[in-house]
């Protein structure tokens, strides 16, 4: 396996942010439908655990929405 090229880079750099703050705005608007408190919950997601909390969310999340 090569080495990154710059574009590769920039791209990966790029988009990494973009999906992050993505993911906890959608695990907040998704907390507050459903009755949860958002920002905590998106905090614990950031803070904590981002991608293990990402994943986690869906399994745990209230199944009913308000």
């Amino acid at each position: 396996m090569g080495s990154l090229g710059i574009v590769e880079m920039v791209v990966l750099l790029l988009l990494g942010p973009i999906v992050y703050i993505g993911s906890l705005i959608w695990i907040y608007r998704d907390a507050e439908r459903r009755g949860s408190h958002g920002m905590l919950t998106t905090l614990l997601v950031a803070v904590a655990a981002w991608p293990l909390g990402l994943i986690v969310w869906p399994f745990i999340r209230s199944k009913t929405k308000n």
